[in-house]
């Protein structure tokens, strides 16, 4: 990882951080089931409400961790995530990390 970079990723064993893992899935998106990258799909998903990386990545596992109650994804599908860098940095997107307000 480069100095001054902050990125969410996929946790590894010692000696497995270069092997590819990431997986895609079948979603339901207006009614048709669509395949979709996994981390991506609840990346997008959530980066709306992220301020920093580390709210970026609660919300993330906690829009997984509804998917997997409703069983709309299955357990062995579950992504293991971790942050790597300054959990703190400010998400994609949010200058200063201010949260979007719904007022004009």
């Amino acid at each position: 990882m480069p100095a001054n970079a902050t990125a969410i990723v996929m946790k590894s064993n010692p000696g497995e951080e270069l092997t590819c893992r990431a997986l895609n899935y079948n979603f339901e998106q207006n009614g048709e089931l669509v395949a979709r990258g996994i981390i991506s799909y609840y990346a997008t998903a959530t980066l709306v409400r992220a301020t920093t990386f580390e709210s970026w990545l609660d919300a993330m596992n906690a829009a997984i961790d509804s998917d997997l109650l409703q069983r709309r994804l299955n357990r062995l599908s579950r992504p293991s995530l971790q942050i790597t860098g300054d959990g703190g940095a400010h998400a994609p997107g949010r200058p200063g990390g201010k949260p979007r307000s719904n007022h004009s």
